[in-house]
């Protein structure tokens, strides 16, 4: 039985129409490598290859099968790289992730910058004179595998990060030392050898398919508890390398409106995990979404150059060159695309594509355009939308009157579209006592599914409209606002929005059209 499938540019043992076998992840991995498009080099594993890393359901043969497939696969990533992941001093570092039939964003675990250790981590900084790069991306692993693989608490990583007000390289190094000790601490243990690290990383990406987290969504999105996921393994890209590096995701048309707009974000010297977490706030990847951003939050055009600088204004070639990639896969699938992408050093590299979530609106806008562009039959087209009613689509606002008196506190991110009325919790299980609540966090991550369902709308202090909270939301169509100026005083189930203070109970109302944050109730139309 073949348990792996391969992929690398321009070859690839797969295609857009095997995500039973591959997930979509996978899938669409395999598709884009057969178009050309440049995507590093990897493997997949299928849903049924679980059973040698989590069931142990297998006879001896299969393992014997299965190894053989395994191995040589890793060197075929090693030969392409020209890496090894024994090497000490030219170390393959790899990225693992879940990739299930139906996307799942946010609910599965991934592992980047897979492979490092002490010893590597001293060769590499020689070698590339880049210590800053090197210490960040142990970190950054250490942390992520003290959690998803150690099954280690979150917070007390975090404890650490939030105690730094900056990184230099010696906070960097000193957060590596103190992140070890958290593992020791707990009786755990962080294994050296790459080959180890490999293993155990794909069983714990396997387990996160049987999570709380991802059950819920399961449940909440009517999929079969069956299908199982994929892992797919894939060489290392950084766009934490250096000034020329970046990480981003581009949508081919607005997800909002359903405008045939590119949108999208980017952060510069960050990897993917910090757009999807939420921490940072990213800026507008293109000109349309800036000048769009500016205009809601009031900025002028000096504000905005400062604090809104979009990357198709620093890089157009580059940024041309990447909506061209989203309209031909939007073309080829069909649908609107949401592309995740790396630069490295000024190289591009296409890391994932997925039907976009959008608003059922968008989604109406978006249908009749590609119907009238050709892209999609006039059958195709009623079928995408026969489902909306009236009330799914339309667009209601705040009565006028009403919002001149209520007083506005401050604007965000339109992360989602809608209107919310409801009152400030301020975690998730607050959120599920209530009847109506708006949840306000700095940022939410896969913990805070439940809550975020329960919700009417969700209002974050931090991240942009790639983060988990902007995902989940426009997934079901619920009200949410992202990077809004927000002061959370958690132990005192505070906030302050704008110049006034609130408390855990109090009302607010959220546009999710607009990024408008209103104080109290006020009446919808």
């Amino acid at each position: 039985m073949k348990y792996i499938y391969n992929f690398k540019h321009r070859n690839a043992e797969g295609n857009k129409d095997m995500n039973d076998i591959l997930g979509s992840k996978g899938a669409n991995l395999a598709e884009m490598c057969n178009l050309g498009i440049c995507t590093p080099c990897g493997f997949t594993l299928i849903p049924e290859a679980s059973k040698f890393f989590v069931s142990n359901s297998f006879q001896s043969n299969e393992k014997f099968e299965f190894n053989l497939q395994f191995d040589k696969s890793l060197k075929r990533i090693e030969s392409i790289t020209k890496t090894s992941l024994a090497s000490e001093k030219n170390p393959c570092l790899l990225s693992i992730r879940s990739g299930a039939k139906y996307s799942m964003p946010g609910m599965m675990d991934t592992i980047l910058n897979l492979g490092l250790n002490d010893t590597i981590i001293d060769n590499l900084i020689k070698k590339t004179n880049a210590p800053y790069f090197i210490y960040d991306c142990y970190r950054r692993f250490i942390q992520t595998y003290g959690i998803v693989v150690l099954g280690i608490d979150g917070e007390l990583f975090e404890e650490k990060l939030d105690n730094l007000e900056k990184f230099t390289i010696e906070e960097l190094k000193n957060l590596c030392v103190e992140f070890k000790q958290i593992i020791r601490d707990q009786n755990k243990r962080l294994p050296a050898n790459g080959h180890e690290q490999l293993r155990e990383a794909i069983k714990a990406v396997y387990k996160s398919y049987s999570s709380d987290r991802a059950i819920k969504y399961r449940q909440e999105n009517n999929l079969s508890e069956d299908l199982g996921t994929a892992v797919t393994v894939q060489a290392m890209v950084y766009g934490n390398k250096n000034e020329n590096s970046l990480t981003g995701v581009i949508f081919s048309r607005d997800c909002l409106t359903g405008m045939n707009f590119i949108t999208g974000e980017y952060l510069i010297k960050a990897q993917g995990d910090d757009l999807v977490g939420g921490i940072i706030t990213p800026n507008p990847l293109s000109l349309y979404s800036s000048k769009d951003i500016a205009k809601k939050i009031g900025y002028s055009e000096k504000e905005r150059l400062s604090k809104l600088l979009s990357y198709e204004e620093i890089n157009p070639s580059l940024f041309r060159t990447i909506s061209e990639i989203s309209k031909m896969l939007e073309k080829h699938y069909q649908e609107v695309q949401d592309i995740e992408f790396t630069v490295e050093d000024g190289k591009l590299w296409i890391l994932q594509t997925r039907a976009a979530r959008k608003t059922n609106r968008a989604n109406l806008v978006i249908s009749k355009s590609l119907f009238i562009e050709g892209i999609i039959s006039e059958e195709e087209f009623l079928k995408r939308t026969s489902h909306l009613k009236l009330e799914k689509v339309a667009q209601y606002n705040f009565k006028n009157s009403e919002e001149k008196q209520a007083r506005l506190l401050g604007t965000g991110l339109a992360a989602s579209s809608g209107l919310a009325t409801g009152q400030i919790v301020f975690d998730s299980e607050e959120a599920i006592d209530r009847t109506d609540s708006i949840l306000v966090r700095e940022q939410t991550d896969t913990h805070d599914l439940e809550g975020i369902l329960a919700s009417k709308g969700v209002l974050t202090a931090s991240g942009g409209t790639t983060s988990h909270a902007a995902l989940i939301c426009r997934g079901v169509n619920l009200c949410c606002i992202v990077g809004a100026k927000l002061n959370i005083n958690y132990a005192a189930k505070e906030v302050l929005i704008g110049n006034r203070k609130f408390k855990e109970g109090d009302w607010i109302s959220l546009d999710g059209d607009s990024g408008e944050i209103f104080e109290g109730k006020v009446p919808i139309h």
